[in-house]
């Protein structure tokens, strides 16, 4: 049995203090009481992965940094100094005050610390088939993937092929050592674990292609990992390679013209996703600390709202329209006004990527074809107009707004698109914060660190092996 002083002292060091409540439940010992807590038989192996917190996570954060959201400047100067939101969307540097606590991070990290209990405890289970065993560690490989790619788009650098291997991102834990507190691994090296653990899930006979349920994803939800994966890293074929995989089996959309089932395509809940038939990988969200601070839901950009012509249902679906600027549609829970955000992996994504990469790869009737059958889903029948280019890089512009419009405010998606398109198109987007007089208050560019999301001082202050300088 691992004793609690270690455990706990390294769990502490490396997330933070918020962390352990989450992960005490399956660990040997209860950190109140000091009792012993039995995760031996297979059953409390997938109590482990019957986990909403696998499905929830909130990207505000994330979004706050990019050229998705304006906030009135009226709204800025009624709100603290140390409201993290508004420091990040003011784009500075250090934007975390001493007593935050970033809950995106300390998140998907207690879930990489619930995966990797799965993955090395498991076998000593003494109730369970090698089959059953193989199954739950390939599901627990799957989200373990999916929370470091995350981890390392929002936390770390862009993967850039010619520096990967020496850029510091974030901690790579696979099990607990207690003789050591983690420094951050390289980029190179997170990338890697993903692409094994997908490889591993993938190449597992005990996997459906669909998963059991929306706790349990299939080879699918691998595939469509795997091809995010490939996109962020700039290996196109790759990317296009799995996406087009994962639509070889599962292809069908939703369209939104009849979607009354789902809210007009927008899914209240995780269980709202059980039949909705473009979901890949089901991950929602909800959002009360933004509304807590600011009287209103935050804005689209000019630039966001004028990618959305008349009659696109999304921003019927998903914004308020507004004067100036749409809003972000708050939605109704039983404590009130609440976010909502649909951050699954989906048909459309897949169709997205594959577009994407066939347009660098120099096509064009087929990425056009992919992204007017979302657009055909997306619009009334006599509403629908086909988008059309004669280049590859015309193609690639069109394919590239589609991907802003399908995936706006999708799991911090726009932040790691403005990270990966500098490295893969060699040219910098500027991202701008304008007060209500139009005038500039400050711009950088997507090269920028800020883009970076640093650490919190809590969680530097307990592992200082995590600072950079």
């Amino acid at each position: 049995m691992r004793k609690q002083s270690i455990v706990y002292k390294l769990l502490f060091f490396v997330f933070g203090m918020q962390l352990l409540t989450s992960c005490s439940k399956y660990l040997d010992i209860n950190p109140e009481t000091g009792s012993n807590l039995s995760v031996k038989q297979y059953k409390d192996f997938e109590e482990v992965l019957n986990n909403i917190s696998f499905t929830n996570a909130n990207y505000d954060i994330a979004e706050m940094l990019t050229d998705n959201v304006y906030i009135w400047t009226y709204w800025l100067d009624n709100i603290a100094t140390d409201f993290s939101y508004k420091n990040a969307y003011l784009l500075n540097e250090d934007f975390w005050t001493a007593n935050d606590v970033d809950n995106l991070y300390t998140g998907l990290y207690a879930n990489i610390a619930n995966a990797n209990l799965v993955i090395n405890d498991l076998p000593l289970a003494i109730d369970a088939t090698e089959e059953q065993k193989a199954k739950l560690i390939a599901i627990a490989k799957i989200h373990r993937a999916y929370f470091y790619l995350q981890l390392v788009g929002f936390y770390g650098p862009a993967y850039n092929p010619s520096t990967a291997k020496t850029d510091l991102a974030i901690p790579l834990i696979k099990n607990l050592d207690p003789n050591q507190l983690p420094s951050r691994a390289s980029v190179e090296e997170i990338y890697q674990l993903v692409e094994s653990d997908i490889l591993d899930a993938i190449n597992s006979n005990t996997l459906q292609d669909e998963g059991s349920d929306l706790l349990h994803p299939g080879k699918l939800a691998a595939m469509s990992v795997l091809s995010k994966m490939y996109l962020q890293k700039g290996e196109f074929p790759k990317a296009k390679e799995y996406a087009e995989k994962v639509l070889a089996v599962k292809n069908e959309m939703l369209n939104y013209e009849e979607a009354e089932e789902f809210d007009n395509g927008f899914p209240e809940m995780l269980l709202d996703l059980k039949n909705h038939p473009e979901i890949i990988f089901a991950k929602v969200a909800e959002d009360t600390k933004y509304l807590s601070k600011i009287s209103g839901s935050f804005l689209l950009s000019k630039q966001l709202k004028s990618l959305f012509i008349n009659y696109d249902l999304r921003a019927d679906n998903f914004f308020q329209e507004g004067w100036i600027y749409d809003t972000y549609k708050t939605r109704r829970s039983a404590s009130g006004a609440i976010l909502r955000f649909r951050n699954s992996i989906t048909v459309a994504e897949m169709m997205l990527i594959a577009a994407e990469c066939g347009a660098r790869a120099g096509q064009t009737a087929e990425p056009l074809a992919l992204i007017n059958k979302i657009r055909q889903n997306r619009f009334y029948e006599e509403d629908y107009e086909a988008l059309t280019g004669t280049t590859a890089q015309e193609v690639l512009r069109a394919v590239l707004e589609e991907r802003r419009r399908e995936l706006a405010f999708v799991a911090g998606s726009r932040l790691l698109d403005l990270k990966r398109l500098y490295i893969a198109d060699k040219k910098t987007i500027k991202i701008t914060r304008w007060d209500d007089d139009g005038k500039v208050m400050k711009e950088i560019e997507s090269n920028s660190p800020i883009l970076t999301i640093p650490l919190t001082p809590k969680v530097l202050a307990f592992n200082p092996n995590l600072r950079t300088k």
